[in-house]
């Protein structure tokens, strides 16, 4: 009988101990509304991070009448494709706009309020290089529209670069939701928003995307990881 009871117990402890960690596990896999914006803003910083590479790749070309189209088409095309990109990452950050989450949805304002700005100067970018670099199309205008626009291309890069410096503020905006305002018993904050598994995630997706500290997206990536990596304990921590 003693032998029954025994090993009763034991089995009860057993379930118990599985239980728990299947709860911890379920509770790896539940991810919270900030997670999910982080996780998306990473994802824009990749398409920030290629828009800028091929914006540097190809500069403006001085204009030759005679190889034209050797030389502006390959420009106009890699403004395109820069152009797509920044449309992407507005994209994935727009989806947030109607989150109930209200710090969610205080960051993605203040980040799609620079992805629409980039935007929008990226379209002018396109439009306007296109109609310089048309033969045909200046020789419409008169000598003083005609540099009236080749004025207006001059400050085009300038602007774009202020624009992506722009980028590592709204990073820094983005950051604060990776901290807890929930204080621990001794009234202490030291946690992150963020379960282990959340961070752990984030972590390789950062490594995986931006090793290298070519552009200004890389910065930014890395401001993420500084945190992630920090002395904070994660949200389901002991």
């Amino acid at each position: 009988m003693n032998g029954i009871k025994q090993r009763t117990k034991i089995i009860a402890v057993a379930g118990l101990a599985i239980i728990c960690v299947f709860s911890w596990y379920v509770s790896t896999l539940k991810t919270g509304p900030e997670f999910h914006f982080i996780k998306e803003f990473v994802g824009s910083l990749r398409y920030q991070k290629s828009a800028f590479k091929k914006h540097a790749q190809i500069p403006p070309p001085k204009f030759d009448n005679k190889r034209a189209n050797l030389i502006v088409e390959p420009f106009l095309e890699n403004m395109r494709s820069a152009n797509a990109d920044l449309k992407k990452a507005k994209e994935a950050i727009a989806r947030f706009r109607g989150t109930r989450n209200v710090t969610v949805k205080k960051a993605a304002a203040s980040v799609l309020s620079l992805y629409d700005k980039q935007v929008q100067l990226s379209d002018r970018s396109v439009t306007l290089y296109k109609k310089i670099y048309d033969a045909g199309e200046m020789q419409k205008l008169g000598a003083f529209a005609q540099g009236k626009l080749a004025s207006e291309a001059r400050k085009l890069p300038e602007e774009r670069q202020e624009l992506d410096r722009r980028l590592m503020d709204v990073t820094i905006l983005v950051t604060h939701m990776l901290y807890s305002d929930t204080p621990d018993k001794e009234g202490k904050l030291n946690r992150l928003s963020l379960t282990a598994h959340e961070r752990r995630s984030l972590i390789k997706l950062i490594d995986d995307d931006f090793a290298g500290k070519e552009t200004i997206a890389d910065a930014c990536a890395g401001q993420i990881r500084q945190v992630l990596t920090g002395k904070y304990k994660s949200k389901n921590q002991p």
